[in-house]
């Protein structure tokens, strides 16, 4: 990606947007990064890999409209954090640590 631009079309003026039916066409297809970023460029290519990630979707701007600030939803979250008193769980940290976020058994 060039400096100072960002793949939301909406949030840099004179950027093209990103055409979603050939994002949707080139996820069914078995092309690697490298092929499709050869092709369509590495905004394609990135934006195909999301779409083929199903359990981290894109959001959406209805999605950014139901978002509430953290203090809304959960205070009590909110303020022992900012009061320093939230603590990971041990056997938490030390997977995060060891670099496996696996679930344990």
């Amino acid at each position: 990606m060039q400096s100072g631009k960002s793949r939301d079309a909406g949030t840099v003026s004179g950027e093209a947007k990103i055409d979603r039916a050939l994002v949707e066409r080139l996820a069914a297809l078995e092309l690697d990064f490298e092929e499709i970023e050869a092709k369509y460029g590495e905004d394609v290519a990135i934006d195909v890999g999301i779409a083929r990630d199903p359990d981290c979707p894109e959001l959406t701007a209805e999605d950014f409209a139901q978002m509430r600030p953290a203090i809304e939803v959960d205070p009590e979250i909110v303020m022992a954090y900012r009061r320093g008193e939230l603590r990971i769980r041990p056997d938490l940290l030390a997977r995060r640590v060891n670099g496996s976020m696996e679930k344990p058994d």
